[in-house]
């Protein structure tokens, strides 16, 4: 994302990248949210289509290879300040999503069974309103200042937690590692070739970053990682439904 100039009633010149790696320069005011990019990005791009499977995506200078969603209700010229605050030009990305509001056949078997098992027995799932219990898996799991390990993860809520025993999945019983609702989820794209700062045990991995914070100190950081591409889109999709309850 660049900015071409900035007007006194606080205008921004964006430029905004097609997947395709085109791009279009666009006006955004303190109004604007994300959805309006959205609709703004497919009018000048001369596609016919509904902004619902459409979305905008923020990748870090600071962490290429990752980004996040951004969405719908999200105004996009907030999230610029806060991290020009921090000295950082985020790259925006434009591209066709078909599950921004659907839930995938991935994401579903994570929110009913531990991943990256044989032996597990899915719960059984009867309507939609099933899934706002507790979402679980091994992962690869690093915190600040540690190194890697294999944990079980697990989502009551919006919160977090983890155990190196599986079958104590109680929050009682397992240490709190993070609030979603405080939490950007980055998550490393498919074609990712830049060298990973954080020495991931697997390609698929997800960043978590303080929503108020632009700054990204990768010693500071928490950072999961799924032992597949299936995986990764699972939990990438599980998290997002947690912490905006779509």
């Amino acid at each position: 994302m660049k900015v071409l100039w900035r007007q006194q009633d606080y205008n921004e010149a964006l430029t905004v990248f097609n997947e395709d790696g085109s791009y279009k320069t666009i006006s955004v005011d303190e109004k604007m949210q994300a959805l309006d990019v959205c609709e703004t990005m497919l009018s000048k791009n001369h596609i016919t289509s509904n902004s619902i499977n459409w979305q905008l995506y923020s990748e870090p200078s600071q962490l290429p290879g990752y980004e996040r969603a951004i969405e719908d209700h999200e105004y996009v010229f907030d999230l610029y300040e806060r991290w020009r605050a921090a000295d950082e030009s985020p790259r925006f990305w434009f591209r066709w999503n078909p599950r921004k509001y659907h839930l995938s056949d991935e994401m579903r078997d994570v929110l009913t069974r531990t991943d990256g098992t044989t032996n597990s027995v899915p719960r059984p799932m009867s309507a939609v309103d099933d899934l706002r219990g507790i979402s679980e898996g091994v992962l690869w799991l690093k915190r600040p200042q540690c190194n890697w390990i294999k944990a079980f993860c697990f989502i009551i809520a919006s919160a977090i937690f983890f155990t190196k025993k599986a079958h104590k999945k109680k929050s009682k019983n397992s240490d709190f590692l993070l609030d979603l609702t405080t939490m950007d989820a980055y998550v490393a794209r498919g074609a990712r070739t830049d060298k990973d700062p954080f020495q991931s045990p697997t390609p698929f991995s997800i960043v978590f970053l303080p929503s108020t914070v632009g700054f990204v100190d990768t010693d500071s950081v928490i950072v999961i990682a799924t032992t597949s591409e299936a995986g990764l889109k699972a939990w990438s999709e599980g998290l997002r439904f947690h912490k905006e309850d779509i």
